[in-house]
């Protein structure tokens, strides 16, 4: 993460969308081909694998999204608010013993 996410989370605004860095690859692959020409079978080539690293890193994208969303803001919340309650309780029994 950078620090720029840190910023953006705690003031409550929208981080702006970046590209991840397959989707930058396959960006600077599709250019590089279409400079070769697409009719030659290196600069298809480099297209076609550009293309196919856009997509993986949209993929990428989507899934650490809803990684975030299903798995890490709810163990999140449970750590902020549970385990509070479980560290009280259990240095009362401690305290107990």
């Amino acid at each position: 993460n950078r620090i720029e996410d840190f910023f953006y989370e705690k003031i409550d605004k929208k981080k702006p969308n970046r590209l991840s860095n397959l989707e930058y690859v396959g960006v600077d692959m599709v250019e590089a081909g279409n400079e070769f020409g697409p009719g030659i079978a290196y600069g298809g080539a480099l297209i076609k694998v550009g293309q196919c690293q856009q997509k993986l890193g949209q993929i990428e994208r989507d899934f650490i999204s809803t990684a975030a969303n299903c798995y890490i803001q709810p163990l999140r919340k449970f750590l902020e608010g549970e385990m509070k309650t479980i560290s009280k309780e259990m240095a009362i029994l401690e305290t107990k013993r």
